[in-house]
């Protein structure tokens, strides 16, 4: 992400998701903003806080599903991917600070739900999903490949998925 990214634009202006009743509380949801995810995380009956939906380490479009909790009084989403956790009030990853997610105030106008955010287009050159989603599909191929070529060896075996395609965690999968 580029480092002005997070910097005001100047031409912010508040904008509607719709009804209180569509977010749950404790729950995240994911809202779409030009073309980009974003996600609204209703923390409590008034505690409201946005981030972008886009996980930063692995380029995929979840962290609306992670886990709400609280570290030391910090409200916080945990990455279902990799479980980083992200402050939700300033996007600063908690267990690895070379990460850090996009904010956004929020806030409600009677019975909506609205986020103070830049113009679509501004966002768009930064976390459009269809130009993200591209990189990962790049991607794709060659983890496919990889992991095919293991599970064709393996033929019954217990292996390491992860760290036999070379992406990271570790998770055992019978064959």
């Amino acid at each position: 992400m580029p480092e002005d990214a997070l910097e005001p634009t100047g031409e912010e202006s508040w904008v509607d998701f719709g009804p209180l009743s569509d977010f749950p509380v404790k729950t995240g949801t994911p809202v779409l903003y030009g073309k980009t995810q974003l996600a609204v995380f209703r923390y409590g009956e008034d505690e409201w806080y946005m981030t972008q939906n886009m996980s930063p380490k692995r380029r995929a479009f979840v962290l609306a599903e992670g886990l709400l909790g609280d570290a030391d009084g910090v409200p916080k989403v945990a990455c279902p991917l990799h479980k980083n956790q992200f402050s939700l009030s300033t996007g600063e990853c908690l267990d690895d600070p070379s990460l850090k997610i996009m904010t956004f105030p929020m806030r409600l106008a009677g019975e909506r739900v609205e986020a103070y955010l830049p113009p679509a287009a501004h966002l768009d050159a930064i976390l459009a999903t269809e130009d993200n989603y591209l990189r990962a599909i790049e991607t794709e191929g060659t983890i496919a490949s990889k992991l095919d070529a293991v599970l064709a060896d393996a033929q019954g075996d217990l292996i390491d998925v992860e760290v036999a395609i070379g992406t990271g965690n570790a998770t055992a999968v019978a064959v």
